[in-house]
């Protein structure tokens, strides 16, 4: 068997104490670059987290449905939903339709609903752009 923290096939030594961690003296200095990109992230992270705390009612509702409309759920209840529309309308069940053929009612259904998703998607898009812009300031003003 091997042994992947050691890459050799000896058990490790139970013995063995683990290293010291550095103390700051110890700590080897950033390098110029790495001093740069850590400023950034934490500019960054700093401004998403203002940008989050700062959405209005409408935003958050916006992430939430965008975060739903996205996921596989909401897929497999779309193809159950409409399947079963379209089975029941063409008479498979027996019931009478509410709905025949060319469905005029579930086009309208599927249409006020596309459009409200696509509004609460480019809510979203809208605030995440912004966000971006931030970051693209932030980069350019370090460097």
């Amino acid at each position: 068997m091997l042994f992947a923290s050691h890459g050799s096939l000896m058990p490790p030594d139970p013995t063995r104490q683990p290293a010291a961690p550095l103390t700051p003296a110890e700590t080897p200095p950033l390098t110029e670059r790495r001093l740069r990109r850590a400023v950034m992230s934490r500019a960054f992270k700093a401004m998403k987290a203002q940008k989050a705390a700062d959405r209005t009612t409408t935003e958050r509702l916006a992430d939430l449905l965008t975060e739903l409309a996205s996921s596989t759920p909401f897929l497999i209840f779309h193809v159950l939903w409409f399947a079963t529309w379209i089975a029941w309308n063409l008479g498979a069940f027996g019931l009478p339709p509410f709905d025949p053929y060319p469905f005029g009612f579930l086009t309208l259904v599927v249409s006020l609903e596309a459009i409200f998703l696509s509004i609460f998607v480019l809510l979203g898009q809208r605030r995440e752009g912004a966000i971006a812009e931030l970051r693209e300031e932030v980069t350019l003003a370090v460097i």
